[in-house]
């Protein structure tokens, strides 16, 4: 299962890629405010740990549709994330992947091990949220959890 990425940087950053020696944290996007609040902590965490942040947000394209002709423009969603990440004042990255099912797209796109950031609604019946971060633990990554009330 190949996804197809667009990589767009809201901040000023370093071309194409952060350096290997870096450390990254992920934000991987649900809503608007649970990403808020996951910006947010990420960008705390990246101080910390000097670190940079990437931002990534998987879409699903349905089958009658290709890959590259999704029905959200790319610069359209890159601007929704940039947006939030204006106030953290540090390297931040956008990758947007365009895919059929996440499991796959995530499985390509984050690095083993990563630290990912997800931020969800607080409570049992927030079942999106809890699949998302089964999902990231099945493959063996890092999390922290940002519950949104």
């Amino acid at each position: 299962m190949s996804a197809l990425q667009h990589r767009l940087r809201p901040v000023e950053s370093q071309p194409d890629a952060f350096p290997a020696a870096r450390l990254v944290v992920n934000v991987v996007c649900t809503s608007e405010r649970e990403t808020s609040a996951a910006i947010q902590a990420a960008g705390v965490l990246a101080r910390n740990l000097d670190a940079v942040v990437r931002i990534v947000s998987f879409l699903i394209v349905p089958y009658p549709l290709d890959l590259d002709q999704p029905c959200v423009s790319p610069a359209f969603t890159a601007a929704r994330w940039a947006s939030l990440a204006r106030g953290l004042d540090m390297e931040v990255q956008c990758q947007i992947c365009y895919c059929r099912e996440i499991a796959a797209a995530v499985e390509e796109t984050l690095s083993p091990n990563s630290l990912v950031v997800v931020g969800r609604r607080a409570g049992w019946w927030s079942r999106r949220g809890t699949r998302l971060v089964r999902l990231l633990r099945s493959q063996h990554h890092k999390i922290v959890v940002v519950d949104v009330r």
